[in-house]
């Protein structure tokens, strides 16, 4: 009997067996198929991922390319401004050399003017004293103020400057030819002293 019911089991077990097996390879075909599936979608994932950080490394590669390249320009614009400056400064303190200069040159040329203008209206006096075109009563003053001048005139003959009072206090046809000589050098001495004036304002 025993040796007849073994067949009989297994025969019985086989369709069971095949069915566990046939479920058990469905179920794994389908947990590989979920497994390939969520890989698929991870792979996606990071190759999503790699891609935002290329993008995001490549604009803070752009942002710095950037911010260098302006920094660059500023700095540029820093130097040219910075000579710029200092040309002004340099054509400032040329101008204001040129200014200073200008000025001095000017207050000398006013200097001479009024020593020009004192030494003609010396020689003119003098030319009325000499010619009796004085009043009588304005001879002495005149006189006195050709002295005073010529006293202090830098290069003046002493002895003359002692003989003109004398001189020129004598009406015009009164005067010696020595005396008229006397007085004829000190019409040319100022009379010199005009053109070197002219000569110094050029």
């Amino acid at each position: 009997g025993a040796t007849l019911t073994l067949p009989l089991e297994q025969e019985n077990r086989t369709p069971m067996h095949d069915q566990v097996m046939a479920w058990v390879a469905q179920h794994l075909q389908d947990q590989e198929q979920q497994a390939a599936t969520a890989l698929t979608t991870v792979n996606q994932s990071l190759a999503t991922i790699d891609s935002e950080r290329a993008q995001l490394a490549a604009a803070v590669v752009a942002a710095q390319e950037a911010q260098a390249g302006a920094a660059d320009h500023l700095k540029v614009k820093a130097t040219a401004s910075a000579e710029c400056l200092s040309a002004l400064n340099v054509q400032r303190e040329a101008d204001a050399d040129g200014l200073v200069a200008r000025r001095e040159k000017q207050a000398e040329a006013e200097a001479v003017v009024r020593v020009r203008n004192s030494v003609v209206g010396t020689q003119t006096t003098l030319s009325e004293l000499m010619t009796g075109t004085v009043e009588e009563k304005q001879v002495k003053k005149q006189v006195q103020r050709v002295h005073a001048f010529l006293k202090k005139a830098e290069g003046f003959d002493g002895s003359l400057l002692s003989a003109l009072p004398g001189v020129l206090q004598k009406p015009a046809g009164a005067m010696s030819q020595f005396e008229q000589a006397a007085a004829g050098a000190a019409v040319d001495w100022l009379r010199a002293r005009v053109a070197g004036l002219d000569e110094q304002l050029g």
